[in-house]
């Protein structure tokens, strides 16, 4: 077995040799990435911003819409009604309207919808304090992305302080059937467990990382997911890339694309002056488990969720969802009697603990994030992220599986952190972690809630399982 797995590494090394795999989703498809002109929104977008989806608005009352408020979001993404826009107004809640003033898609802009944008007149369309933007196009498809990019732009030129917002598929939904054959053909091999096996088995070296990136590289999911992220920026000019992704499964399973997914779609919004945005699982399936594989989330795997959003550079995480939608509906923020539920006081604690430092963290760039320990990691099959940034600026010791992001501040010399536990839930193993930074004098944790200030330049930490913490360093 050892000598076939050598043989495995030499052809996997030489297909590598002869067929190099660009490691920019930016680039990766025909076309010229769009630099976009930043937009000033109607809302503050210098800060994080927490949100939610939301169905049957005109079911919702002065309780329901003031739970929302007082679950610390800030926005909304839903159908509205002018009662219901006159509602979120008296909160403070935003909403990212869905059929309000415009026409809202799902995959395919039919024509008609389309010929509504392409005739956009701003004084015909209707308007509200509440209005944050207006939902064009959810999960548009590889052939979509035209029209999407289209509607965007006639949308942008009528309003230059609205988010005609589209959101993405995410990686998992592309089964790589349009992957080169060559490719495919390597990775069955390697997903068969030879690849895996020579990760773990040379742990820590350089075959073990050429290994992870060539697993990753290999999958074909990732290189058509990369293909239609970098259509995306070829052909739409949004100032933001968003996506869904829901990996929290049965049994304490979590989703192999979830990383890979959030690693395409930061770095291309990285490399192209984008935010990004992160639709996250808050619900799943609690007494109908039947209906499918993904479960109910604990407040544990909202903060988990949360933080590896965060690691990543995500500026607006939106909690998927707050009433009615796909998933068991007792399992939702709001019941269908608009009662609030324990997942409802799960996401009110989880969005209060990042709401401690929401303003700090828009003053800071995301640089990138990597994995330590990856070939221990969950949420990849690989262990391996492009997203590494240039400078880390700091040195970890742990034998844990730990994700870290990093940024830069925009106003002074100073730096920031996330760092995340990524053990397997069913493990439930936490992560003790000993970080040197360079040149600190003083580190600020922000963890649950809690700010402590530590002098010097090391952070000894024990992070709990699925627990992630926000970093200044100065």
């Amino acid at each position: 077995m050892f000598l076939f797995r050598r043989i495995i590494a030499l052809i996997v090394s030489a297909w590598f040799f002869f067929n190099p795999v660009s490691t920019a989703t930016v680039g990766f498809s025909d076309g010229t990435p769009i630099i976009p002109e930043r937009k000033e929104y109607r809302y503050d977008n210098d800060r994080l911003l927490v949100g939610a989806y939301a169905f049957r608005p005109w079911g919702m009352n002065d309780d329901n819409v003031r739970y929302m408020s007082e679950a610390g979001l800030d926005f909304i993404i839903s159908g509205a009604t002018e009662e219901y826009l006159d509602l979120c107004e008296k909160y403070g809640v935003g909403v990212i309207a869905q059929g309000y003033s415009l026409p809202h898609s799902s995959q395919i802009i039919s024509d008609e919808k389309f010929n509504t944008y392409s005739a956009l007149n701003k004084s015909a369309i209707k308007d509200h304090p509440a209005l944050w933007g207006d939902d064009i196009v959810d999960e548009p498809l590889f052939e979509t992305l035209d029209r999407a990019g289209q509607c965007l732009g006639y949308y942008n030129e009528v309003y230059s302080d609205k988010n005609g917002f589209i959101n993405l598929l995410p990686g998992n939904a592309f089964d790589g059937a349009t992957a080169p054959f060559s490719l495919r053909a390597v990775y069955s091999v390697m997903a068969k467990g030879f690849g895996k096996v020579q990760i773990d088995e040379y742990a820590g070296t350089k075959l073990a990382d050429a290994y992870a990136q060539a697993l990753y590289h290999c999958n074909p999911s990732v290189y058509e997911f990369r293909k239609y992220v970098s259509d995306y920026v070829n052909k739409v000019p949004g100032d933001y890339i968003s996506v869904d992704i829901y990996p929290m499964r049965l049994n304490d399973v979590t989703l192999d694309m979830w990383l890979p997914t959030l690693d395409v779609c930061a770095t291309a919004a990285r490399d192209t002056g984008r935010d990004f945005w992160v639709i996250t699982q808050s619900s799943g399936y609690f007494e109908n488990e039947d209906k499918g594989e993904v479960r109910a989330c604990s407040e544990e795997d909202l903060r988990w969720q949360m933080y590896t959003s965060l690691a990543f550079g995500a500026r607006a995480v939106v909690h998927a969802t707050y009433l009615g939608g796909w998933w068991d509906h007792t399992a939702n923020m709001i019941d269908d009697n608009g009662n609030r539920t324990g997942n409802y006081y799960s996401v009110q604690k989880v969005n209060s603990e990042v709401k401690t430092f929401a303003e700090i963290y828009g003053d800071y760039k995301w640089n990138g994030c990597y994995l330590t320990n990856g070939h221990l990691a969950d949420g990849t099959d690989s262990g391996y992220l492009d997203a590494e940034p240039e400078e880390k600026n700091c040195e970890i010791t742990t034998a844990s599986p730990v994700l870290t992001g990093c940024f830069e501040s925009e106003n002074d010399d100073s730096q920031a952190y996330v760092f995340v536990n990524m053990h397997n839930t069913a493990d439930d193993e936490n992560a003790k972690i000993n970080v040197t930074f360079d040149d600190a004098e003083k580190i600020t944790v922000y963890r649950k809630g809690m700010i402590t200030e530590i002098d010097g330049d090391t952070l000894d930490i024990t992070l709990e399982n699925e627990e992630g913490i926000f970093v200044i360093v100065s």
